[in-house]
């Protein structure tokens, strides 16, 4: 929704004086192979979003409802670990020199870039980066596998976590395989892993490499998303997927499969009944899926705490209209949906 003047009238102002920060941070550079310049410019109190303010304080910078165009100079600030960019409206192409501030653990670009733009590939370089926000902005490139690089971050509330999320854009080809990598560094206690690829034009089979998503540190307890629903993925869905489970060390405490409104056929694989959870979400209505339901899908009561923990969405297919009595014992919650 368009603001008023004076909403307008404060988002310039403070893209002004981010280009005045940053010529200032430019210009007192060292030469290069010195050490890298660091700042730790505050330059309204308190990162207040709903004034359009700039901050840079402990490592975090904050430009939250800005206007205009991103200033290069914004890759000079290498030692920056949370960029947010968030809710903007900025033109032209996303900045690569992002791809410098090698520090950067967390990156939202959510809803920020109002042309037609790729994501950049320099991206891969920062490899600390744990959390990624590119949704609802228009993204028409295909996905760079440089992104499979995403590494596990700490979340605010001392978590392990790692998210790519790009949903509501205008991605196309086909899903990297390398995009399996995220959250599979061992040695780290994962809690939470995500890929959200939602609503974009993505085609293409699901590479079985991204049942391997949150499978780092073998540790129970872990979240797991992974979400490709309203694109034109087809082929059928590899029996890998059911790797949501603890074959690799530990069970899931929610696994979240998404992939309704898709061309997506073959059959539902056998192993989606070993999924084992506290919470479980297959969402796949709205396919071409064909024949019976896997009896074993009746084991995923054994894991799900209530419920409303549960749910298997399998409405608009061509499957066998039989409900296998396995599977008919569940509660009526539970009944997988068909036509």
């Amino acid at each position: 929704m368009r603001g008023d003047r004076s909403d307008r009238g404060d988002r310039a102002r403070a893209m002004m004086l981010l280009r005045v920060l940053l010529f200032t941070l430019a210009t007192a550079m060292p030469a290069a192979g010195n050490e890298t310049f660091e700042t730790e410019v505050d330059l309204s109190g308190e990162c207040d979003w709903r004034a359009y303010s700039l901050c840079h304080k402990n490592s975090t910078i904050d430009l939250r409802g800005l206007a205009g165009s991103l200033p290069t100079q914004l890759g000079r600030l290498t030692s920056t670990r949370n960029l947010n960019l968030s809710n903007s409206v900025m033109s032209g192409l996303t900045p690569t020199e992002i791809g410098l501030m090698t520090e950067l653990t967390h990156l939202d670009l959510t809803n920020s870039f109002v042309d037609d733009s790729s994501l950049p590939s320099e991206f891969g370089s920062l490899v600390k980066l744990g959390v990624a926000f590119f949704s609802e902005n228009f993204f028409s490139s295909t996905i760079p596998t440089q992104f499979g690089n995403l590494a596990n971050s700490i979340s605010s509330s001392g978590n392990n976590w790692t998210s790519l999320n790009v949903h509501y854009n205008y991605l196309s080809g086909a899903l990297p395989t390398e995009l399996g990598k995220i959250g599979t560094i061992d040695g780290h206690e994962l809690r939470f892993a995500s890929l959200i690829l939602g609503e974009n034009d993505l085609e293409g089979t699901i590479p079985t490499e991204l049942a391997l998503i949150g499978t780092g540190g073998g540790v129970s307890g872990i979240t797991t998303e992974l979400s490709l629903y309203n694109n034109e993925i087809s082929g059928p869905m590899p029996s890998e997927l059911g790797a949501f489970n603890s074959q690799h060390g530990g069970t899931r405490d929610a696994a979240y499969f998404e992939g309704f409104d898709n061309m997506i056929t073959g059959t539902v694989p056998t192993e989606f009944g070993y999924i084992s959870a506290s919470t479980a979400h297959l969402h796949l209505y709205q396919n071409s899926i064909t024949g019976s339901l896997p009896t074993q899908l009746g084991q995923l009561s054994n894991a799900a705490l209530s419920v409303e923990n549960l749910q298997v969405l399998l409405s608009s297919n061509s499957l066998c209209s039989d409900i296998p009595s396995e599977i008919a014992a569940l509660t009526v919650g539970n009944a997988p949906s068909l036509p």
